[in-house]
């Protein structure tokens, strides 16, 4: 949609909100001319960060000897989980900006549009989303992730050396130290790609803080709303919006197990605390922010349960009172408003006695698992054939 098309439509420009723009690491992109702000040259960003980290890996081990054969027991070609990070996590990282700036900002918006958000108090939710362009655009949270880069992840890489399996990226000959390529992997490659991740999950924490900053507000929620949560069923849509990020995370799993399958022989049921590990990051993240709303549902169905049984006892007193009591000659029973009035009013309340209290839907949770479970099924069809899976796929739809 075009600008001239939003205003005459009377919505907000996206660019307005934005929880991707800005920052030191866009801002050196930009100079770089990968990056078209807001968010344009995905594919040139992509391959160029994919190359950075990858290439010089592949280039160093090859010259080393460590590319393929057998001098070490886990050569480069067969390291699935550096390839899996590299060549697809790094893409859907950047992806997932594109999906971001042009699939958040509309879901805010409807906050003020549906009127969740009265009038006096859209000055306050402006306020609460000026939190993500003002923070994102701020060098310190990026410093922070650069900081948790070298510290943090360079411990958690030098634990990997008090194993005695010999890699491309560490030589046994050397007491167990980094080889040239390792030395890359080390400084470069590991921290870049940690540095994207962790700005994810900055800000996916700024996120959440800003759906708890709205929770806060005195929202008005429509007991009788058809979508059952008060009008915020729009705010399932989360899992559409951080689909790349919920697919990058499958990605990065499904790599570490194919790896320690070819390095240990491990079985695909061995890695399930894994599995289990990484669903629940991402229900936290991605779904939990949603739980923020849960009071606010809580208030407004008791509120709508009491209101509307008033009514309801109005309602039923005064048509008893017209057509049990008085039955009055002059007006016939059959065709009367009345009776689907009555009928309307039991259907309303009944609405607002199974208005629910969470906002996240089955369907949410369906595309979270699915967006995670992509990447590893072609692992699970090693050790399953397609028909045993799809029965046991009909057996868990039924």
């Amino acid at each position: 949609m075009t600008k001239d098309a939003r205003t005459v439509a009377g919505e907000p420009e996206p660019s307005e909100f934005s929880l991707v723009s800005g920052g030191l690491f866009n801002a050196l992109l930009t100079r770089l001319h990968l990056l078209r702000p807001p968010v344009e040259l995905l594919r040139e960003r992509s391959l160029a960060i994919s190359a950075i980290t990858w290439l010089p890996l592949f280039l160093l081990s090859l010259l080393e000897g460590d590319a393929w054969g057998s001098r070490v027991q886990l050569p480069f070609l067969l390291d699935v989980s550096t390839h899996a990070r590299f060549l697809i996590a790094v893409p859907l990282l950047f992806l997932a900006d594109r999906f971001a700036y042009e699939r958040i900002p509309p879901t805010v918006y409807q906050f003020e549009r549906r009127g969740i958000v009265a009038a006096q108090d859209v000055p306050k939710l402006r306020a609460i989303l000026d939190l993500g362009p003002r923070l994102t655009r701020s060098i310190i949270p990026e410093l922070v992730c650069l900081l948790l880069v070298y510290t943090i992840g360079h411990f958690v890489w030098t634990q990997a050396f008090t194993s005695d399996t010999t890699t491309w990226y560490s030589s046994a000959a050397k007491g167990m130290s980094p080889t040239k390529a390792g030395l890359w992997y080390q400084w470069v490659s590991l921290p870049l790609f940690r540095f994207l991740f962790f700005r994810w999950f900055f800000r996916l924490g700024l996120w959440g803080y800003i759906l708890f900053k709205i929770a806060r507000l005195p929202l008005k929620l429509l007991p009788t709303h058809p979508d059952k949560v008060g009008g915020l069923g729009f705010l399932n849509l989360v899992s559409n919006i951080f689909v790349p990020i919920i697919v990058a995370w499958g990605v990065l799993l499904s790599g570490q197990i194919a790896m320690k399958k070819i390095a240990q022989g491990s079985e695909l049921l061995s890695f399930k605390f894994e599995g289990i590990g990484v669903l629940v990051i991402a229900i936290l993240f991605v779904l939990g922010p949603l739980l923020f709303f849960t009071p606010a549902l809580l208030a407004a169905r008791r509120a709508g349960i009491r209101e509307y049984g008033v009514l309801g006892a109005r309602y039923t007193r005064e048509f008893d009172d017209k057509w049990i009591q008085g039955k009055p000659k002059d007006e016939p029973l059959l065709g009367s408003a009345d009776i689907q009035s009555l009928a309307d009013l039991a259907n309303s309340y009944e609405v607002v006695r199974k208005m629910g209290f969470v906002v996240i839907s089955r369907s949410a949770i369906v595309q979270l698992v699915l967006g995670l479970a992509t990447p590893v099924l072609p692992l699970v069809l090693t050790e399953m054939p397609v028909n045993e899976l799809l029965k046991h796929l009909v057996k868990l739809a039924l």
